[in-house]
């Protein structure tokens, strides 16, 4: 009898898990939104609130910071590193040319640089949501994505992109300035076909009486970049989802290293978290300009850029060690999200 207590109890410790699973990444995901409506009436009569929004989203850029456990966790490093140029010589490739072409262009530089990097960071929190369906899909045993599925989450982050120069001040002073209405328009067009993919999506999942897991997270990721256009300032419409990107990030990070099967999970979770909180000083300092400034105007420059390369080594990383296509990955993932994997 004491066997099949075991086992039971083992069976609703794993059920636990993928409920608990599930509504960190739901919270994650709609909490951050939720809480800009909220707050979005006393902005004017609040002095502090942008402060406030902007410690918050200087805070969520810890979850950058997390990668470095891909290179400090042996069994990952030691895949990572056979494996150098596209983890290693890539990501700093693309580190110096960021900072290159602020040294050299300078304001030019800088601008097309800013929105450069905005659209991948915005196509990198598309990515990551692709993720977030699939594993929701695995939890609530409800299958892979539907076609109207990912086509939706394809379209929505082009029209975040798109919507977002409005409210990106570079855009402007590039070569597409001219052209801000029609990408604004755009933007709304391409949300608009993420919602009515959605909408068919959903439709299919009612009739087949899928989870209800299912139904709502595939209605808030493809409604993920709505507020890019319901606020008149960046700070806000960004703020709603790079802190829910962030948010989510930090549950997957969390399962993913309390499910090292060889170590026990408060030594995984110790070194997750020094991972964090090193990496995220390291991260802060490439962007405090007074450290570099002192040196020379040169090197000022060159951290400008480099610090937003330093976030496309994430974006570069990341597409990879959670690519489930890849066995090796898979295989990890399997091991580590267990409680999401049995049956």
């Amino acid at each position: 009898m004491s066997e099949i207590g075991s086992v039971d109890r083992a069976q609703s410790m794993r059920l636990s898990d993928r409920s608990l699973f599930q509504w960190l990444i739901a919270l994650a995901t709609l909490g951050s939104p939720l809480f800009m409506v909220a707050v979005a009436p006393h902005r004017e009569a609040s002095t502090s609130l942008d402060d406030l929004l902007g410690f918050m989203l200087v805070f969520s850029s810890m979850h950058v910071a997390l990668t470095a456990y891909f290179f400090v966790n042996e069994d990952y490093r030691n895949h990572l590193m056979a494996r150098n140029v596209y983890y290693l010589w890539l990501p700093a490739l693309v580190i110096a040319g960021a900072g290159a072409s602020v040294l050299f262009l300078q304001y030019t530089g800088k601008v097309y640089l800013t929105v450069f990097y905005h659209a991948w960071l915005l196509f990198h929190y598309g990515r990551q949501n692709f993720g977030v369906l699939s594993f929701i899909g695995i939890s609530s045993k409800s299958g892979k994505a539907l076609r109207s599925e990912r086509i939706a989450l394809h379209l929505a982050p082009i029209g975040g992109i798109l919507g977002a120069h409005a409210l990106l001040p570079e855009f402007d002073r590039t070569a597409f300035g001219p052209y801000l209405a029609q990408s604004v328009l755009l933007g709304k067009l391409f949300t608009a076909g993420a919602l009515l993919s959605a909408a068919i999506a959903i439709a299919h999942h009612v009739r087949a009486g899928a989870s209800a897991w299912r139904i709502v997270m595939i209605a808030m990721l493809s409604a993920f970049y709505l507020p890019t256009f319901f606020f008149d300032n960046y700070l806000q419409a960004v703020m709603s989802y790079a802190l829910a990107h962030a948010l989510q990030y930090f549950v997957f990070m969390y399962f993913l290293a309390a499910g090292d099967p060889d170590r026990s999970p408060n030594r995984s979770l110790f070194i997750l978290g020094a991972c964090g909180v090193i990496g995220w000083a390291a991260l802060l300092a490439t962007r405090e300009r007074t450290l570099w400034q002192g040196l020379s105007p040169e090197m000022d420059r060159f951290m400008v850029g480099a610090a937003l390369g330093v976030v496309m080594w994430h974006f570069i990383v990341d597409a990879g060690v959670w690519r489930l296509s890849d066995a090796w990955f898979r295989e990890r993932c399997f091991r580590r999200f267990a409680f999401l994997f049995d049956r």
